[in-house]
């Protein structure tokens, strides 16, 4: 990925575009180009690519967390793709989660409703 310095001028370095693979035995199947420098915003792009190329969906996408997203999920849910991404907070919550067998654990609650979280 490409730096360059940010409009602020306080010496921090800014991503100035992002490049995102798709692979298939080790083979580079896919690639877009984002003007974004985060992952999320650049999955549903970079599919809708990949779809354009073989008419077709692909049938799983293992990503790490910078992909997880409900935007993403819903994408990929409906496209019927396997996906092993983790949510955006997961390693948080593992760090953070102190879950007892008590169903009134507000944290154990909110763990098992987190929405459209599949591996």
């Amino acid at each position: 990925m490409r730096m360059k310095e940010d409009h602020m001028g306080n010496g921090q370095l800014k991503a100035a575009y992002n490049l995102q693979l798709s692979t298939e035995n080790q083979f580079i199947i896919n690639y877009t180009l984002h003007p974004n420098p985060g992952d999320t915003k650049t999955l549903l792009a970079h599919i809708k690519n990949f779809e354009h190329l073989y008419h077709k969906s692909p049938n799983e996408i293992v990503a790490d967390a910078g992909y997880g997203s409900e935007e993403n999920y819903i994408f990929l849910q409906k496209r019927k793709v396997k996906a092993y991404i983790k949510y955006n907070y997961f390693d948080k919550d593992q760090k953070t989660k102190t879950i007892t067998s008590s169903p009134s654990n507000p944290k154990l609650s909110k763990l098992r409703h987190k929405p459209l979280v599949y591996y």
